[in-house]
């Protein structure tokens, strides 16, 4: 698509003043170009081209706007003294990066009565146009950082630029509900120098520096007899993969000696010394580099006999399409004050050993299948389980295994694996990854990853690397296992490269400690489905019978896990003779039903006034301080985070009494502060506490002092609003502070996954965080969505959520959760909503379903006005959109407004009645989640 601007005069400078548009029916991609060519124009001749420029558009995915000079490039590919004034603006179809500039466009849309949409509204006061919100939301990404630097600043909008979409989005609550299970690949280059090196340990030596990021290796040439050698020489590295996955990349420099023969060169030669950090390190730098520092060679069999040398280099990685930086900072020369070190790490740092113990694991899944069981059986007559499994430990560069338990899906090791380390390290996390050892190709069970950061304290008076005893819970593909995964084995999700969409055991672990892993303790975990909805056609329209399996490790796992159903003579359990023989309470999975079409759209599970309800007993230890502290957190920064952006909205509005507000804001802070350290305090366990555990308890508590200090400082400063603005900043990074503090790295409960189920296969998900369902007796702990109605949105799976094909909804559940120690089985009772027959908890264990008795009936209203920025589907660049808009299980759908990026509806649309097997107050109390799609018409 070419565009032409009109000609314009000038002798050594001319204005142009033009702006070029083109509408894209997809997204930017990493090849896609803009090429600029600039010609002398001719009215009788042909023009004569005068230079011509080439820009990546890769650039425009992170940042919404790029303004350039570049120089031209004549014909022979030589650079031109002359350059071009260029400005690029990129808006992009899902409203995530570009920022919708339509000054005339207001937001949020003022309430409207039916056919009044160009009726002017007497409260202009409470309209916002785009461009105020604009203004709010740069003003927001703008006052993130603070003294923790740009890290504060992505805190609300993330790592990349927020857009007006995210913002609106944002403000409405409305979550993000089918993110992709696998990590998104990306193109990614880490470039070497290596400068020279210096005090190389050794005499009459021919050093040669080796730099090896992964299995890649590349080396310099060969310094024939000198301590001091100098290269100068440049090394690229091309990944394609995940972040996550670069990051634990691990970069190791090495010095090594060669011989003086040529043969003798062939070979690797001696080592000298190595230095090692991850890549991770270096992204976190100041501009993602280090530029003219120097690496301190270690000789690892000799950690005590100090440096072996020096080795002065640049490192950094890039984004495909970025452009590196240049450093303006002439660097010390001399090397001990510009050590190749992060900002904070002291200089002389101290040997540690990391001793990883490996105990057990249990709940493993089957890695064979049951036909490939049957042959062995039938040959050997053993009819023992398919799995060898063993553990494999890696952490900066090195990596260590236990042996292989034969035959086992519990096995027992009971080994430890020590790796020598400088302190603090420069590689920052662990790799846990659990394999199944076979003759021809060891397959890799789960992955586990452990951030050293969260588990030490380098400060002065802090402490080393610590965790547990305790169980990590493995999370991965699906755990059943047929003849296609044995062929071509998927492995992305096992190998941590995405979101685990299922359970796949746990390992009981520790990393340098001795204590025990604690008392087990019966859980009881409730889930009563209400809605069922929004069911994808491609599922519905097969007919098939749908089930949902709700499942906390492997109890209510159908594949392989805990399902032994509940027997009538449950309810009461008192015997402890018969509970040792008696079966687990589990009754996991609803009955199947053949989904109901809806209006020629989605599908739904009719369960009317008969609401199946999902139950299970499990046993896992009482570690339940865990997830009651960052339930504490999370309430305490939650509702400070919505204050602060509502007065963050009356600063950009410029109305009065936000000094007031703030003040208050501050004192309600500080008051809830209080109650959060007493409550993290009173946390209590049956388990024993591990080192960490009281660490982390006592870290969180000084902190929580040091924000009260800081609070009522702030609060004092708060004389005029002329600092609004400052002290806003300066929340947010007590914002950030408080959602750090409240990751825990230590597991206690595994998450619960609900899964949609037809004919036995696994077809949507939906993960839940335990501690967010965890029922305690004390507000501040319980989970925020604890005996409450949630709505979940189901998933695709690993590859079949990536691009287009996760963009669908599977299937829209409304359900009640629970979850809590079986002492504690009254309490769930109550937060049950009501309406339902008397006699429904009159034994002891759950119902199998709960009948409601009582219906109402609603009647349903929404106005739609218009879209923007809509995806061009169709050849020409536009779309013929309309939207879909769901409602428990009713669906309405606007007109089709053709060949446009911009649609306007403006309708009311109703629905009448609505019905809900509640009673009007339980709908009240729990009101449905509305689904609102945009589609595109193909004929």
């Amino acid at each position: 698509n070419v565009q032409t601007s009109n000609a314009a005069s000038g002798r050594d400078s001319v204005y142009f003043g033009q702006q070029f548009k083109w509408p894209v029916g997809r997204r930017i991609e990493i090849t896609d170009v803009l090429e600029i060519r600039v010609y002398n124009f001719s009215k009788y001749l042909a023009n004569k081209m005068i230079g011509s420029l080439t820009i990546s558009l890769q650039q425009l995915v992170h940042e919404s706007s790029l303004k350039l000079r570049e120089q031209l490039i004549d014909a022979n590919h030589s650079t031109m003294r002359a350059t071009l004034d260029f400005e690029i603006n990129y808006y992009s179809p899902d409203s995530q990066i570009g920022d919708w500039r339509q000054d005339e466009f207001d937001y949020p849309v003022p309430p409207m009565r039916p056919g009044a949409a160009g009726e002017d509204q007497e409260d202009n006061a409470s309209r916002i146009s785009f461009s105020d919100a604009q203004s709010l939301i740069k003003e927001n990404r703008n006052m993130l950082a603070l003294a923790q630097g740009d890290e504060a600043g992505s805190l609300m909008t993330g790592e990349d630029d927020a857009s007006l979409g995210n913002a609106m989005r944002k403000t409405l609550g409305v979550p993000v509900v089918l993110d992709p299970t696998l990590h998104k690949m990306e193109d990614y280059q880490l470039s070497v120098t290596i400068i020279e090196a210096k005090q190389l340990s050794g005499a009459n030596i021919n050093p040669c520096i080796e730099v090896r990021v992964g299995d890649r290796v590349k080396r310099t040439e060969i310094q024939m007899s000198t301590n001091s050698p100098y290269y100068n020489q440049y090394f690229p590295f091309e990944f394609h993969m995940s972040k996550s996955e670069l990051f634990d990349q691990v970069i190791h420099i090495r010095a090594l000696n060669k011989g003086t023969m040529m043969i003798s060169r062939l070979f690797s030669g001696d080592l000298i010394g190595e230095f090692r950090l991850d890549v991770r390190t270096v992204y976190n730098a100041q501009d993602h580099m280090f530029f003219h520092k120097w690496a301190c060679l270690i000789d690892p069999k000799d950690i005590l006999g100090g440096p072996k040398g020096y080795v002065k280099c640049d490192i950094n990685v890039i984004g495909k399409g970025e452009q590196m930086k240049v450093s303006v900072k002439r660097p010390s020369d001399i090397w001990m004050n510009n050590l190749l070190l992060p900002s904070g790490v002291p200089i002389k740092r101290q040997n540690a050993e990391i001793s990883v113990r490996i105990y057990r694991a249990e709940d493993l899944p089957k890695m064979n299948t049951d036909f490939m069981a049957t042959i062995k059986q039938a040959i050997t007559g053993d009819s023992k389980p398919l799995a060898d499994p063993y553990v494999q430990v890696s952490f900066a560069g090195h990596s260590g295994k236990t042996k292989s338990k034969k035959n086992t899906y519990d096995p027992q090791w009971n080994e430890a694996i020590v790796f020598t380390e400088m302190f603090p390290p420069l590689c920052n996390r662990v790799r846990i990854s659990v394999y199944d050892w076979d003759t021809v190709y060891n397959e890799c069970i789960a992955t586990h990853f452990i951030d050293l950061n969260q588990i030490m304290n380098d400060a002065e008076s802090g402490f080393m690397p610590t965790f547990g005893p305790s169980w990590i819970n493995l999370y991965g593909t699906p755990r059943n296992y047929s003849y296609e995964n044995m062929i071509h084995p998927k492995e992305e999700l096992n190998l941590g490269l995405g979101e685990g969409v299922a359970y796949r055991g746990r390992l009981l672990m520790a990393i340098k400690t001795e204590t025990v892993a604690g008392k087990k303790e019966d859980f009881l975990l409730v889930g009563v489905i209400y809605e069922a909805g929004a069911i994808d056609a491609e599922i519905g329209k097969k007919a098939k019978p749908l089930a949902f399996e709700l499942s906390i490790g492997t109890y209510g796992n159908r594949i392989d896990g805990n399902f032994n159903e509940a027997f009538e003579d449950d309810e009461e359990d008192t015997d402890p003779n018969r509970k040792k023989i008696l079966p687990m309470w589990c009754h996991s999975v609803s009955h199947p039903m053949t989904p109901t079409l809806t209006q020629n759209e989605y599908y739904h599970v009719p369960f009317n006034e008969k609401k199946p309800c999902l139950y299970m007993r499990c046993n896992y230890e009482d570690h339940r301080p865990r997830m009651f502290i960052p339930n504490i957190l999370e309430k305490l920064y939650t509702q400070f985070e919505m204050e602060i952006e509502e007065m963050q909205e009356l600063v950009n509005r410029e109305k009065r009494g936000v000094l007031k507000r703030l003040q208050r804001a501050l004192q309600t802070l500080l008051d809830n502060l209080e109650k959060a350290s007493l409550a993290i305090r009173s946390c209590r366990g049956s388990a024993g506490k591990t080192l960490l555990d009281m660490q982390r308890q006592k870290t969180i508590r000084v902190q929580l002092e040091k924000m009260k200090i800081k609070a009522k400082s702030m609060r004092a400063q708060l004389i005029s609003s002329d600092n609004v603005s400052g002290r806003l900043k300066e929340c947010r990074a007590l914002v950030k502070l408080l959602r750090d503090l409240s990751v825990d790295p230590q597991h206690a409960l595994p998450d619960v996954f609900v899964w949609l189920i037809a004919d036995g296969q696994r077809l949507a998900f939906a993960r839940i965080p335990a501690r967010q369902i965890l029922h305690s007796l004390s507000e501040e702990e319980k989970g925020k969505d604890c005996g409450k109605v949630v709505t979940l949105f189901l998933r695709k799976p690993g590859r079949k959520g990536m691009g287009q094909g996760g963009w669908s909804l599977q299937c829209q559940l409304k359900m009640y959760l629970w979850l809590g120690l079986l002492k504690d089985i009254k309490h769930y009772r109550t937060t049950v909503p009501e309406g339902y027959v008397v006699d429904t908890f009159k034994y002891r264990r759950p119902p199998s379903e709960i009948v409601y008795t009582e219906k109402s009936y609603f009647e349903f209203r929404a106005y739609i006005f218009m879209a923007r920025n809509l995806i061009g589907s169709d050849e020409s660049g536009l779309s013929d959109a309309f939207a879909r808009i769901i409602i428990n299980d009713q669906v309405v759908t606007t007109h089709v407004i053709e060949e446009s990026l911009s649609p306007m509806w403006d309708r009311t649309m109703i629905v009448s009645p609505v019905v809900f097997y509640l009673n009007e107050v339980t709908v009240q109390d729990h009101p449905p989640v509305i689904v609102v799609e945009i589609f595109d018409e193909d004929q």
